[in-house]
Parts: structure tokens; sequence; C-alpha cells
């Protein structure tokens, strides 16, 4: 019984994920997706099917229409298979560049439907299909945002998790939950007004555990928090957790959350003031390529500038550093 249900779970969460899917690689994935679910369940039909007409020595021909199918599903997958990594490897152009910028990546994750995309929405003043609906997020969407001291991120939406997400969905989207991997700092958007939340909250954990990605730094996101009515259970909810409570829908403690957020990077970093000749500029532009500058003035010996550097950094510009 237990297998019938998480089948056909799987079915259900397939066809929302087919209405979620915007983008090209999306829907490829959905298609991906649906195609290994029908070939995972191949074997079971081949004994069915094979006694359809068949005698001693003989094959019936309900397996031969099979074997037909699974040849062209498989096929299929592999083209799908070879487009996404076209893609894949596109992104990995991105996200070099994203590197070598310096500019950090948070990603938010978490059950679905506990409001990432209207966190997103709001921090960013995107436009994110955002609903009360399960899955209402399938492909992933990066905007950038400026924290309130001038940190600069990149924070990317995700699809949501469920309890028990079935194997082969995870790895069919896997692509999809790269920016999770690739994540300097995960957001765990945690809906706190649901009675089921530490059940939702085990099943992230689950599959950022299958994703590699449980050793992240995690800052759990309670959000809904206009909706909790007993102020101890805020208690309850940070034991042993790194969090804040937040209401993406009204705005309650955005700022405070953005403040947490900047504040988990600087302490990586080091604030500076330099002064840097005219005759040194690249100077200048390396540092501006490093994505740390916060303030700039010309003086008259030189371009002074206020940094925000990484530790590993520090040494290269260090002789240009104002002592007061």
């Amino acid at each position: 019984m237990p297998d019938l249900v998480l089948c056909a779970a799987a079915v259900v969460i397939l066809d929302i994920f087919a209405g979620r899917a915007k983008t090209a690689e999306g829907k490829l994935q959905v298609e991906m997706a649906q195609l290994k679910y029908r070939a995972s369940h191949f074997s079971g039909m081949g004994k069915a099917l094979s006694r359809l007409g068949g005698g001693i020595g003989t094959r019936g021909p309900g397996e031969t229409k099979l074997e037909v199918d699974r040849r062209r599903i498989y096929s299929k997958i592999h083209d799908i298979e070879e487009q996404i990594d076209g893609m894949k490897k596109s992104r990995s152009l991105h996200r070099k560049r994203r590197k070598e910028s310096q500019i950090p990546l948070v990603a938010l994750v978490g059950y679905t439907n506990a409001g990432k995309s209207t966190l997103l929405n709001k921090l960013t003043g995107s436009e994110v299909f955002a609903e009360d609906k399960l899955f209402a997020t399938l492909d992933p969407t990066t905007r950038h945002l400026q924290l309130p001291e001038k940190q600069e991120i990149l924070l990317t939406d995700t699809v949501g998790f469920i309890q028990k997400l079935p194997h082969t969905l995870v790895k069919a989207f896997r692509a999809t939950l790269e920016e999770v991997q690739e994540a300097d700092l995960l957001l765990h958007v945690v809906d706190c007004s649901n009675e089921n939340l530490e059940a939702q909250i085990e099943a992230v954990v689950a599959v950022l555990k299958e994703l590699e990605a449980d050793g992240k730094p995690v800052l759990y996101v309670f959000n809904k928090a206009d909706r909790l009515d007993n102020p101890h259970i805020r208690e309850q909810l940070l034991h042993g957790r790194d969090g804040v409570f937040i209401s993406a829908m009204t705005g309650e403690n955005l700022d405070g959350l953005q403040r947490r957020i900047e504040g988990f990077f600087q302490e990586s970093q080091v604030r500076m003031t330099l002064l840097i000749p005219y005759d040194e500029g690249a100077a200048v532009t390396k540092l501006h390529k490093l994505n740390a500058v916060v303030e700039t003035a010309y003086e008259e010996t030189g371009t002074k500038v206020e940094v925000r550097l990484p530790l590993s950094e520090k040494d290269n510009f260090s002789k240009y550093e104002l002592k007061e």
C-alpha cells in the first residue's frame, strides 16, 4: 500500500510540475521526470503483458509493443539529457562569472508553500509568480539585492520540497536545484503557522542531504509570524536553531532579516579605507570587479575608496590603506 501511495503522489506531483514549468529547461526537466517515471514501471507491466496471447516459446504481442515503447522512451530521455547538459554548461559559465565578481549567492529553500517566492518579491521588488498553491515555483529565479549597508547579494528561489520526495524526482530536478549546492548561505523558509512544521523541516533537511548540501550554513526564516498568537512558540522554535521571525506578506521584520544576512557575510570580510594613486587605476578596477567598493571620493593625490574586502584579498591592497 505505501508504494501505491508514493506512486500516486509522484503522478500528482508531476502533473502539478507540468502546469508550473515556464522556462524551456523547466519543461524539459518535467518531461524527463515523467518519462523516467514511466520507464521505472515497465518491468511490472512486462510481466503482465507477456501473458497476453503468448504460447510456449513465443513472445506475447503486448510484450513486443512494450519493448518498442521502452526504446522510444529511453531514446527520448537520452535526447533530453543532452539538451539539459548543454544548458548546464551554459549555467556553469554564468556561475564562473558570478564567482569572479565575488557577489555571494543566497538560496531560498523550504517546504512547498512556505512563502519563498513572496519573500523574494518583497525583498527585491520582483514579480515572481507567487500563489498559495503547492509548487507555485518550479523554475529557479535569481534576483540582485542590495542590503542596507550596500552589501550586494544574489538571491535565488527554488522549487519547494515535500515529505518523501521520490528519489527519481530529486534526481531529475537536480539541475534545477544546482543553485542550492552552489549557495554561500541557505535561507530555510518555514511556515511557522503550520502545525506540521517540524515534519516539514525534517523533509527539507532530508532533501538537502540527498543534494549533498546539508553542510551549508543555514539561517532559519520563520515566515507567516503574523499568524502566531502564542509568543512562547517563537522561543520553542528557536531552540537550537539560528533563526529570525518575519512575515513576507506584511513586511514584518524584513529589515531584521537583511541585517542578519549582511552580518553573516561581514564576518568573513574586512572593511578598509584606501587611497589609490591616479596612476594605479588598475587597482580601483580590480576592487570594482571584486564588488568591494562601498564609497568613492576623489582626493588631490588619488582615489579614496571605502571597501569591504574578502579577508583573502586584504594583503593585496594593504599598501594603499589609510591609517587613522
